[in-house]
């Protein structure tokens, strides 16, 4: 009877925790991208590009972004890119974007042929997607990006 009670203390309080779900899993669909960003209380605007790949148009922190769909088979894509075009009225130099890609981590950045600077993240997708917290990290790692980078051109 001793070496019951043990197994069953065990067992009762691991069952709740096996009941527990699982956080939600976003996948790489429109979709299901577009609901999460509603989730977090931004717009998501779905369209479909050139190559019929879809597209959300957002904004966050009053700053207007793309996310672009890698990757796609029957609809669920491998990967994301974030990404926020920044029309200026003097180009930015070479030198500036080298150096923010030189000193920033997260958040890509380079210039067009007018001299308009972009910043770019790109957020990998598992076979079953990313969880609800995975997401919510990368769109709050974007935020701050995106927040930076804006104050680090004078945007």
């Amino acid at each position: 009877m001793k070496a019951l009670v043990p197994a069953l203390l065990v067992s009762a309080l691991a069952t709740p925790l096996l009941a527990t779900p699982l956080s939600a899993q976003i996948v790489g669909t429109a979709d299901s991208i577009a609901a999460a960003l509603r989730d977090y209380g931004l717009k998501a605007d779905t369209s479909l590009d050139s190559e019929g790949d879809p597209k959300i148009e957002s904004r966050i922190e009053g700053i207007r972004f793309s996310i672009w769909f890698y990757g796609c088979e029957d609809a669920s894509c491998t990967s994301l890119e974030l990404r926020a075009g920044f029309d200026l009225d003097t180009p930015l130099s070479a030198a500036r974007v080298n150096e923010w890609n030189r000193t920033k981590r997260f958040g890509k950045a380079w210039i067009d042929d007018e001299g308009d600077p972009f910043l770019e993240m790109l957020v990998p997708l598992g076979p079953d997607g990313l969880s609800d917290s995975g997401f919510e990290l990368a769109l709050d790692m974007w935020r701050v990006g995106a927040s930076e980078f804006s104050s680090f051109i004078g945007w």
